[in-house]
C-alpha cells in the first residue's frame, strides 16, 4: 500500500496528513488489469473524497460536536472524518469499512497524524490485530464490539450501566483505544446494538441502492438521540429531514490537489427524528 501512495494533505483539511494516491504513482496511470494484478483494483481508501473532506472540515471547525463523545465513522475508507473527530477530542472513534485494506490504511493514517500513540488498532474477521478493551470514562462509554471483526453493542443493564459486551475487543482492563479501525458493515447491524453518540458518514451516498439502506438506518440512530452528520456531495438526493449545517468547496478530480471545485453540503439529522 505504501508503495502506491504518498503522504500528503488536501487543501480543505491541511491539519491532517493522509496516505494518498497521487498523479506520480504508477497506479494513477495503471489499467484496470494492472491495478487488479496489484490487488488494488479499487483503491478508494487512497482518495480523499469530497464528502469526507467537507465533513472533516466541519468537525474540526465544530469540535464541541464530538469532544468527549463516542464516534462511529461509517464506510470510513482512509478515515479523514474519523481522524478529524479524534483530533477534535472525541473519546473513542471506531472507523468501520467492509474492505480490510481500508482498515489498515485508516490505522496508518492515524499513525501519520500521531494518533497511534494514544491507542490505535486494527481488527478484522477471523482474529483481532491489536485487541483492546474500551471501558471508556463515564463521560464517554465505549463503542461496542466483543468478537473479532464485530461492532457488538454496549448494552445497558437495568440501572443504565454497562452490560455484557461493553468492549471493542480483547479482555477487560486492556488499554483503551482512542481510534480503532475495524472490518465490518455497520449497516447490517441494528443501531440500537451500537453504542455511540455521533455517527459520521463521509461521501457514502454515492449510489441509490446504498443510500436507500443508509437513510432509514441513520434515522434510527437519530431516533435514539444520536447526532448524525453526513458529507453530501449531491450524487444521490437526501430527504429534507437531513438539514444543511454547512457547505464547502472540496477540490476533487481524483487528484488530491484537485482542479475541480465540488460543492459539498454537510447535513445534520437532528436527534429525535423518527425512523
Amino acid at each position: 500500500m505504501l508503495e502506491v501512495t504518498q503522504p500528503g494533505v488536501v487543501p480543505l483539511v491541511p491539519e491532517l496528513r493522509l496516505h494518498l494516491l497521487m498523479p506520480s504513482s504508477p497506479l494513477w496511470h495503471a489499467t484496470p488489469e494492472e491495478a487488479a494484478a496489484l490487488g488494488l483494483a479499487q483503491p478508494y481508501w487512497a482518495v480523499a473524497w469530497p464528502g469526507g473532506q467537507a465533513l472533516a472540515r466541519w468537525v474540526l471547525d465544530h469540535p464541541e460536536a464530538v469532544a468527549g463523545r463516542r464516534v462511529l465513522d461509517v464506510g470510513s475508507g482512509g478515515a479523514i472524518e474519523g481522524l478529524a473527530a479524534a483530533k477534535a477530542g472525541a473519546a473513542v472513534v471506531v472507523c468501520a469499512d467492509v474492505d480490510p485494506v481500508a482498515a489498515v490504511v485508516a490505522s496508518m493514517n492515524a499513525a501519520l497524524n500521531g494518533l497511534d500513540g494514544r491507542g490505535t488498532s486494527v481488527r478484522g474477521p477471523g482474529g483481532a490485530v491489536g485487541d483492546l478493551a474500551a471501558d471508556a470514562p463515564a463521560a464517554a462509554a465505549p463503542v461496542g464490539g466483543g468478537g473479532p471483526g464485530r461492532l457488538r453493542a454496549r448494552r445497558s443493564g437495568p440501572q443504565g450501566g454497562a452490560g455484557e459486551g461493553a468492549r471493542l475487543g480483547g479482555a477487560r482492563g486492556a488499554p483503551r483505544a482512542l481510534l480503532e479501525a475495524v472490518v465490518d458493515d455497520p449497516l447490517a447491524r441494528p443501531p440500537a446494538d451500537l453504542a455511540c453518540d455521533v455517527v459520521l458518514v463521509g461521501d457514502l451516498s454515492f449510489d441509490a441502492a446504498i443510500t436507500a439502506r443508509l437513510v432509514p438506518w441513520l434515522r434510527s440512530h437519530a431516533a435514539l438521540g444520536r447526532l448524525v452528520l453526513v458529507g453530501d456531495a449531491g450524487r444521490v438526493e437526501l430527504p429534507d429531514d437531513f438539514v444543511a449545517v454547512g457547505a464547502h468547496h472540496a477540490p476533487y478530480d481524483g487528484n488530491p490537489l484537485g482542479s475541480t471545485d465540488w460543492l459539498v453540503t454537510v447535513r445534520r439529522l437532528p436527534p429525535g427524528v423518527r425512523a
